[in-house]
């Protein structure tokens, strides 16, 4: 099933698409804890420190980051599964977002979850404009001792 346009008001009553998108999670998900598992256990038969050079040697296709990733998907799949829930609200608010400002209605629980995105991502906004504020305030305080 390929995807070349969404059509948002589909989207939202296509259960065949909801369908194939949660079995793909699930297998996505048990790869990692796989993967995960099986780098654990190199990790944990290495000597230590070596870990990384064998990473950086193996010829992987991925680097430590994510190796480190998939193990911690394996000691912390709870949470590894917020942080995949939280970019899945992020995502679902952005399509909502756009429904609004195109005019369409939404239900409640499309109004609830889309207020919900809109006082976080505020938030966001808000924190990363102070350290962008601290960040000019640092550049002109350098600027004047030149």
């Amino acid at each position: 099933m390929g995807i070349k346009q969404v059509d948002v008001r589909k989207v939202w009553n296509d259960k065949e698409l909801v369908n194939k998108l949660n079995g793909l999670h699930a297998s996505v998900t048990k790869d990692k804890m796989y993967i995960g598992k099986i780098l654990l256990e190199i990790k944990e038969s290495l000597e230590h420190g070596k870990f990384i050079e064998w990473i950086e040697n193996s010829g992987l296709n991925f680097g430590i980051r994510q190796a480190q990733r998939y193990i911690k998907f394996v000691n912390e799949p709870e949470l590894e599964s917020r942080k995949e829930a939280k970019k899945e609200e992020f995502k679902v608010g952005k399509v909502l977002l756009k429904r609004v400002l195109t005019g369409e209605k939404l239900n409640k629980a499309e109004k609830t979850q889309l207020i919900k995105f809109i006082k976080i991502e505020r938030e966001r906004i808000t924190e990363s404009q102070a350290k962008m504020s601290a960040k000019l305030l640092d550049l002109s305080l350098a600027e004047d001792k030149l």
